[in-house]
């Protein structure tokens, strides 16, 4: 049985909003990464940590978005969302990675610890644009499927309420 469209756009403002605030909190403990300072091994734990919490709110919208579920309105801009909502996943999956491999040699000065901060930084960007991009997506989404619901309604007046017969009057 699919969701009203009502509570899928509740739904979906309430997903958004939960991704933007965890998002928010991920770019707050991967600032260390940004700057030239030592990363340590805690440091390392922490964003790898806020990173799985990325998680809960890219899993909330595949549920969303499962067409046994969706409101017909909507499944038309399902993949605009799951393409990069699955890329997004894919992306966490290889930071965690990177981060857990970058952990055991953040404290030494090696080439190597180098060139895997780089990574880690290129891959945060990534995750940065595509972060920006889904909730771009949201956003149009609703629109769009708002902009759908209205031009499907059909216009309606109250013939009891229109008095064609009388004459204009003047506004007071």
């Amino acid at each position: 049985m699919s969701t009203s469209l009502d509570t899928f756009r509740l739904q979906a403002k309430r997903y958004r909003r939960h991704l933007k605030d965890t998002w928010a909190s991920v770019l707050d403990t991967c600032n260390s990464f940004s700057q030239e300072e030592d990363i340590w091994p805690n440091q390392c734990n922490h964003v790898r940590n806020s990173l799985l919490k990325l998680g809960n709110p890219l899993q909330s919208f595949y549920e969303l978005l499962d067409t046994d579920r969706l409101p017909a309105e909507a499944i038309p801009f399902r993949y605009a969302l799951v393409i990069p909502l699955h890329h997004i996943d894919d992306l966490v999956d290889e930071l965690i990675l990177l981060i857990t491999a970058f952990r055991a040699v953040c404290r030494a000065s090696s080439r190597d610890a180098m060139v895997r901060r780089r990574e880690i930084q290129r891959k945060l960007g990534e995750l940065e644009q595509g972060i920006e991009g889904i909730l771009q997506n949201v956003d149009i989404m609703l629109i769009q499927v708002l902009t759908q619901e209205k031009s499907t309604q059909p216009l309606t007046f109250g013939v009891e309420e229109m008095d064609t017969e009388s004459e204009p009057q003047p506004i007071a």
